[in-house]
């Protein structure tokens, strides 16, 4: 088969195969419209972007690249969450070719040929290709990259070309300035002394294409952040002595991405005793992990450890939705599984690719910068924490090694010499990389079920939420969650008795949920016993006084009895609490309207208005802006 019809055929299947998953989970997936966590700070960045508002303005808190292709895909399509997956799948074909392509410039054909039509049904390449996360687009950077620096090496020519490729997969994930760094290695073995004619113009490139992002965050902060601010957070994450290596939570700070956000924000100023800059914050925290290793390297190491096994185990670590749950939603699940002593595909896709590996281990220099990427890479992530998408960008190569590997085995067996050696290597780590040795939790049913009962409950869909509750009470009777969405289905349905009971039965599972509070103080303000409703916030606020969230309903509560200044107070610590709050900022606005102060209520709306224009308070406070 010719090259250029391999490609294509690759490029064509890969397509289709990721069509059909974006129109099977648009059509399964409950939570498909509706991101969460990291998916969800995409959205409303790449919204900022195009709209403007606070989120677009501050300096980096990540790598900007796929929020703004994201901004791109909305400008021009609208804010639909559909196209930009029908984008993605393009550029997730796109890397089934690259990997193809680069079967045959490293390979042979008959690897290329598997090692493509592996990526195309590579289960975890197919539910990330459908995620408004970032491992898509770096995915396919980095598999450009690579391919560019061997064409490269034939031409002896445009190193620029590789270089502004890493370039662009920096802004989109800083680690790969690990392999940056690291290819200078590559580039003194294969030129010795001309290394400097080379390696300058590929390192200039990548640097040309970061700098203009470590221009933009000083213009708008006077700090030095040369793409993003986050790493020294992300360090003590995985850097403490309550970390656990797959948690991506600060300790002492909400669970909820906001309210992780500005809490770690929060401890850290308290603790300086004054107001930080981005940056000052996130050398606090990463001194903070540094002083986890200087107090405690034994708890240290035993933790990095632990993060390496975590990192090439079979089972797939999530933390925005769990994989194993929302593949079977499509035929995904019919390609990835956990069972014991075996997490496919990864924990068959290692230990093969390792075989490949050992196979060839007399052409390492022909491997060097893919060895060099990965090793850079990997560790790159596991001195923080570990979860599945951070390893996405190693899978292509490993898909090719672990075809070489495959091939090389299964004609060793017939040949029936030298095949002792691959066996064992591959035994041995199929056996340690699925035993689980660091006691992952499955799927956890009653979490899940509570919250996809949540979320249909919030869109008055009652009859799908009953059905989710009953699938997480069969998992697990004790969960909280559960019973607070049964408390949402009642109230919605005026059963204001049962509703009570439910939001009374989660707090006896869980008393620390400051959410649960608040909703039951809904609850009572609904039925006009406001002593009960203000001593439920009350209560709310004394086990999380930064929850944004039961600051503004008490906020109502004061509004509601005539109390003008305190709801003005709680509205602000509200907006203060969370920048982008609407509802918060639209009632700072109301109470100044009620107070007769014309110019403060325009400046709150205006902010409402360029915060989202297309929200319904928006829409609302529209007309009487441009009546005054």
């Amino acid at each position: 088969m010719k090259v250029h019809k391999a490609f294509f055929l690759i490029l064509v299947g890969g397509f289709i195969v990721r069509l059909a998953y974006v129109f099977q989970v648009a059509h399964k997936d409950p939570m498909f419209y509706f991101p969460v966590m990291d998916a969800e700070f995409h959205y409303h960045w790449a919204l900022a972007i195009i709209r403007g508002g606070w989120l677009a303005r501050m300096p980096f808190f990540r790598a900007p690249l796929y929020p703004y292709f994201l901004a791109g895909v909305f400008r021009v399509f609208g804010t639909g969450l559909f196209v930009p997956r029908l984008f993605q799948a393009i550029i997730g074909a796109g890397s089934c070719g690259l990997v193809y392509l680069l079967g045959r410039e490293l390979f042979n054909r008959r690897v290329a040929l598997a090692g493509g039509v592996a990526a195309i049904f590579y289960p975890l390449l197919i539910y990330f290709d459908g995620e408004l996360l970032m491992p898509c687009l770096l995915v396919f950077l980095v598999l450009f990259g690579i391919l560019l620096l061997y064409k490269c090496r034939k031409w002896d020519r445009y190193w620029f070309v590789p270089g502004a490729v890493f370039g662009l997969a920096a802004i989109t994930r800083p680690n790969v300035l690990v392999f940056g760094a690291l290819a200078i290695i590559w580039f003194w073995v294969e030129f010795g002394r001309g290394l400097w004619k080379r390696f300058v113009p590929f390192a200039f490139a990548l640097i040309a294409i970061v700098l203009p992002v470590t221009i933009r965050n000083y213009v708008v902060s006077h700090e030095f952040i040369p793409i993003a601010w986050q790493g020294g957070i992300n360090f003590y994450i995985g850097n403490n002595p309550q970390s656990d290596g797959i948690t991506a939570v600060v300790p002492k700070t909400r669970k909820d991405w906001w309210g992780g956000y500005y809490d770690a924000r929060r401890l850290a100023e308290e603790a300086s005793g004054r107001k930080l800059g981005y940056s000052e914050m996130d050398r606090y925290w990463l001194g903070q992990g540094l002083e986890f290793w200087k107090q405690s390297p034994g708890e240290a190491i035993k933790l990095l450890f632990r993060k390496c096994y975590l990192f090439l185990a079979g089972y797939e670590i999530a933390n925005n939705r769990d994989i194993y749950f929302f593949s079977h939603f499509t035929f995904l699940k019919f390609l990835i599984f956990a069972v014991p002593f075996l997490q496919f595909p990864f924990g068959l896709l290692l230990p093969l690719a390792i075989v490949g590996v050992v196979l060839l281990r007399k052409s390492w220099r022909r491997f060097l910068p893919v060895y060099l990427f990965i090793s850079g890479y990997s560790l790159s992530f596991i001195i923080f924490f570990v979860t599945a998408r951070y390893r996405m960008p190693l899978i292509p190569f490993l898909l090719l090694f672990a075809s070489s590997g495959g091939i090389g085995l299964f004609k060793a067996i017939r040949a029936h010499r030298g095949q002792a050696i691959p066996l064992v290597v591959l035994v041995g780590s199929i056996l340690f990389l699925n035993a689980n040795l660091a006691h992952v939790p499955g799927v956890n049913k009653a979490q899940v079920y509570s919250v996809l009962a949540g979320h249909e409950a919030k869109l008055g869909r009652l009859k799908d939420a009953s059905e989710f509750l009953k699938k997480a009470w069969q998992a697990d009777s004790t969960w909280p969650d559960q019973y607070f969405v049964s408390g949402l289905i009642a109230r919605q349905q005026d059963d204001g008795a049962k509703a009570e009971h439910a939001f009374r039965t989660a707090l006896f599972y869980d008393s620390s949920r400051a959410d649960f509070w608040v909703y039951l103080g809904d609850l009572k303000a609904g039925q006009k016993q406001l002593d009960s409703a203000r001593s439920f916030y009350e209560k709310a606020l004394d086990l999380d006084p930064y929850s944004a969230f039961a600051h503004c309903h008490l906020g109502n509560l004061y509004y509601e009895q005539g109390e003008l200044t305190q709801a003005l107070h709680s509205y602000i610590t509200a907006s203060e609490l969370i920048p982008d709050y609407l509802v918060a900022i639209y009632n700072v606005g109301l109470v100044y309207f009620r107070m007769g102060d014309t110019a403060r209520t325009r400046a709150a709306w205006e902010q409402v208005v360029r915060i989202d224009p297309s929200n319904t308070l928006s829409r609302r406070v529209s007309h009487w802006l441009q009546n005054r």
